[in-house]
């Protein structure tokens, strides 16, 4: 969600000349509107609502999954889940922003605002793996990487939404916690994707939005450039590869970062900090992934289902 909301909030003009700013935001809204529910209290926040075997057994839609176990995973004080609380918080923080962008949502934008800040603090004052806590979760999505990335997210997104929401003050506080999570325990870190495990890429958009810190700009870049555009692992036809489970999605994942940072680079008339890159390597690359998910590959199929015949008829979930 926060990666929607993300490209949502950077290429807004794009959603509106396409016509599709209305449906992104009745779509988007359902889910935040259910994140909110999430974090019902200060220091409270429902990790997981399901069951992961029966949940990956039976793809059906809500309404047809009656006799199904839905148990609620609760986090407080004493049972933090630190990875979901965080990266919530930061969906929040980016819908805040994007809710004020419309113009028509402003209270709930104030409220999503709220939301992320209490929600923020709970995920870093009271950290652990939420594997611990939900520990259903262990065998389907437990958390590899830790809850220092989802950390220096959060706060990122944070400060983003002071920028607008709130005050400066609280923005640099926002950057300061974001940038010392980042600095003791992430700054050695050098991440091969960007996905529901590991979000320090998108952080480092944000925090290279936000300090212009020449750090984060070079392993903004080396992420680029080592995990996308001359990544070694590729499939037979050239589709950056990072596992068999979702091929499609980390490839487009990575060519998201890949176009947030031309994107950045070009607003903020900053250099490349990878000899091998300029912006239209980067567009080149991207483009590729996209055009080849959409039917560009040798199999001449879409992989998004309902696009175009032959193509995909059931997504996984």
């Amino acid at each position: 969600v926060t990666a929607l909301l993300h490209g949502a909030i950077e290429f807004y003009d794009g959603y509106k000349s396409a016509q599709e700013l209305r449906t992104f935001s009745v779509n988007i809204k359902h889910k935040i509107e259910y994140f909110l529910k999430l974090h019902p209290e200060d220091n409270v926040f429902y990790g997981q609502i399901g069951h992961g075997k029966y949940d990956h057994d039976h793809n059906n839609r809500p309404e047809l999954l009656n006799n199904q176990c839905r148990p609620a995973w609760r986090c407080d004080k004493k049972s933090p889940c630190t990875e979901p609380a965080a990266e919530t918080a930061a969906s929040l923080a980016a819908a805040s922003i994007f809710f004020m962008k419309i113009g028509t949502e402003k209270a709930l934008a104030m409220k999503c605002f709220i939301k992320a800040k209490s929600l923020m603090e709970f995920a870093d004052n009271y950290r652990q793996k939420y594997h611990e806590t939900v520990t259903d979760a262990y065998n389907y999505y437990r958390s590899f990487s830790g809850y220092f990335d989802e950390l220096v997210h959060g706060w990122s997104w944070i400060a983003r939404a002071e920028e607008i929401l709130g005050t400066a003050k609280n923005k640099r506080l926002a950057i300061n916690k974001a940038m010392g999570i980042y600095i003791k325990y992430l700054e050695n870190s050098y991440p091969m994707e960007y996905s529901w495990d590991n979000k320090l890429p998108s952080a480092l958009i944000n925090l290279a939005k936000l300090t212009d810190e020449p750090k984060i700009w070079k392993k903004l870049d080396w992420f680029v450039s080592k995990a996308f555009t001359n990544r070694q692992e590729t499939t037979n036809f050239g589709l950056p590869y990072v596992s068999d489970w979702g091929s499609n999605r980390y490839a487009a994942n990575l060519a998201f970062i890949g176009i947030l940072a031309v994107k950045l680079h070009e607003e903020q008339q900053e250099k490349w900090h990878q000899e091998d890159l300029n912006s239209q390597k980067v567009i080149d690359q991207c483009k590729f992934v996209a055009n080849y998910i959409l039917g560009d590959n040798p199999m001449k199929t879409s992989y998004i289902v309902g696009y175009r015949k032959p193509g995909s008829t059931a997504s996984d979930y």
